[in-house]
């Protein structure tokens, strides 16, 4: 019912479109592949906020910017705080799906011109198909729930958890990053667009663009550092990294100085005789394998945790492409993560 009220309602604004757009003010892709926001001319419906960051017409394109403008209009009028952040979820989704840049990867790269000039998403459809399918899954996900489930969410940094008492987990599942967030699966990237459409109010447009810099591995070394690390694994792969580039080997130490607060601080959550599930990936850099299941058993060790079984598999769902040039030399490419592995942990 939510579904087919807010796809009426949308559709009948979208009539609006030709009072909104100037006719008289070219609108498609030009070669600079540079379209802004200016070029829409002024809006003819009152009261119509056209939306407003940076490169939004390099991202979007002008008819795109409107119908999501239009939709996000109309999920502000739910007055129901809960359903409208759930209806934001699929609206959050269906951004990255109709812009102009390339989909199936973390990074922010575009579309090159002709497919830009030729892209025509359905902004309507793929906004109300995401959002049919988040309402069946959750029906799904309610009805499987007993009532007496209880789920508290913690907003934490999670090289602390200062928000969680000490021996609270019996059981504890995880999957951190598989590298720093700038240069493996660029979080900050991949949820941008999001977060600008969505105009979270906490958030600065310049916090928004610097995101990767704040998540695990964010701090930089750029001229060297001094491991204190308790890997034999992970000391031994940094040596060979820092021969080819130093920089980059300050880069991979920043993410494990990172990921070894983290496995610290959940430690200290875990009860005595509790199990961890560590879910990661094996990265290469600089064509050196991480064995980051590995580094984190020898990690471990040292904040009462004894590594109990490692388990292999292969992963069901990528986004990231099965090829990528790391070096960037034109035919240098080499295959992504396949697989990851499950580090099981128990706290003695």
């Amino acid at each position: 019912k939510l579904e087919e009220e807010y796809e009426q309602k949308i559709h009948k604004i979208m009539l609006l479109i030709p009072n909104i757009i100037d006719p008289s003010v070219p609108i498609g892709p030009d070669d600079s592949c540079n379209v802004e926001v200016e070029r829409f001319g002024e809006p003819k419906v009152p009261d119509f906020e056209i939306p407003s960051f940076k490169n939004i017409g390099y991202w979007f394109k002008p008819n795109v910017i409107l119908s999501l403008q239009l939709i996000k209009n109309c999920i502000l009028e739910i007055s129901d705080e809960p359903i409208r952040n759930f209806v934001f979820v699929a609206f959050s989704e269906s951004i990255r799906l109709v812009s102009n840049r390339r989909n199936g990867e973390f990074k922010m790269f575009r579309m090159p011109p002709k497919k830009v000039a030729a892209f025509s998403p359905s902004v309507i459809g793929e906004f109300s198909k995401i959002l049919s399918r988040n309402i069946e899954k959750m029906g799904n996900f309610y009805a499987a729930c007993s009532n007496t489930s209880r789920v508290t969410i913690h907003r934490d940094n999670a090289t602390e958890l200062k928000s969680i008492p000490d021996d609270m987990f019996d059981l504890v599942i995880t999957s951190p990053p598989y590298g720093d967030s700038r240069t493996t699966v660029a979080y900050g990237e991949y949820s941008r667009l999001s977060l600008q459409w969505l105009g979270l109010g906490h958030l600065t447009e310049k916090e928004i663009l610097g995101i990767d810099r704040s998540l695990m591995g964010g701090k930089k070394y750029r001229k060297g550092f001094a491991s204190h690390l308790h890997s034999p694994t992970l000391q031994n792969s940094l040596e060979q990294i820092s021969v080819i580039d130093l920089e980059r080997a300050g880069d991979v130490y920043s993410f494990y100085e990172d990921l070894d607060a983290s496995i610290r601080a959940v430690s200290e959550k875990t009860k005595a005789g509790g199990y961890q599930f560590w879910v990661v990936g094996n990265r290469t850099v600089k064509k050196v394998l991480l064995q980051t299941d590995v580094i984190i058993s020898e990690l471990a060790s040292l904040y009462h945790l004894q590594h109990v079984y490692t388990i292999d598999r292969n992963i069901p769902n990528k986004v990231m492409p099965s090829l990528n040039s790391p070096t960037n030399e034109a035919g240098a490419k080499v295959t992504t993560m396949t697989n990851e592995h499950i580090v099981v942990l128990r706290k003695i």
